[in-house]
């Protein structure tokens, strides 16, 4: 008599059965625009938005210096804000960006991912580029904005 592999093989059940399932590769996204104010120049026409910081290891080989952050903010200014906003971050040409996946499932509306193109594990997304320096803020150095539909998108990197 060999209880204990049926023994065994019932715990090993229950315990698949029990634990947690895998994390999730959905990023969570902040909607605290007070606090993104403090990172980065956020317009007084936002009226909501999400972000999302992210942190990127610096050095060279298997031991990194530190880390820098990537944000990645959705800002929705009003319907009769764009106007202004595209005066002031002028001039607006045609552009690009391709974010992490993750990151533009958590921040952008579903009719916007749907006329994304997925490349790999990223998502790049097109619109109208406008000048992303107004948005740097203390050590977050703006490098992208884009009107992606009613969506102004920014990318900054600390410095």
């Amino acid at each position: 008599m060999r209880p204990l592999p049926a023994l065994v093989f019932g715990l090993l059940i229950l315990a698949a059965c029990s634990s947690d399932p895998a994390p999730s590769s959905a990023q969570r996204s902040e909607t605290d625009l007070e606090r993104l104010g403090r990172l980065i120049a956020v317009p007084p026409e936002a009226r909501t938005g999400r972000w999302i910081m992210q942190p990127t290891l610096r050095g060279k080989g298997k031991q990194p210096e530190g880390a820098d952050y990537v944000l990645f903010a959705a800002l929705e200014p009003t319907p009769q804000s764009w106007e202004r906003l595209l005066t002031r971050l002028g001039p607006a040409t045609p552009g690009r960006i391709r974010v992490p996946t993750t990151v533009a499932s958590a921040l952008l509306p579903p009719a916007t991912l749907a006329k994304a193109r997925q490349v790999e594990h990223e998502t790049e997304l097109r619109g109208t580029s406008l000048r992303a320096f107004p948005f740097s803020r203390g050590v977050y150095r703006a490098t992208k904005a884009i009107r992606i539909g009613d969506v102004l998108f920014v990318v900054a990197r600390t410095l």
